[in-house]
């Protein structure tokens, strides 16, 4: 017999548990790496990091900046 606060728990604990051995994995396999492997890894994500917050960055100063349009009536 299970109440609705059970299966709750059961999914959150559960979820909880899925992400700490995704954890877990990563990190095992980033230790395991060799050094220029690690520094790799850094410069890819970082790259991406940087290209994300500049591309979000133009992409404001454009929609800021762009005309605005009127509707046009198709009557």
């Amino acid at each position: 017999m299970s109440s609705h606060g059970t299966s709750i728990a059961s999914y959150a604990t559960s979820a909880l548990l899925f992400i700490k051995g995704l954890f877990v994995s990563a990190a095992s396999a980033f230790a395991s790496m060799p050094t220029e492997g690690k520094i790799g890894a850094f410069l890819g994500v970082g790259t991406f990091l940087i290209n994300w917050y500049y591309k979000r960055k133009s992409l404001d100063v454009l929609t800021r900046h762009a005309p605005q349009r009127e509707p046009d009536d198709a009557d």
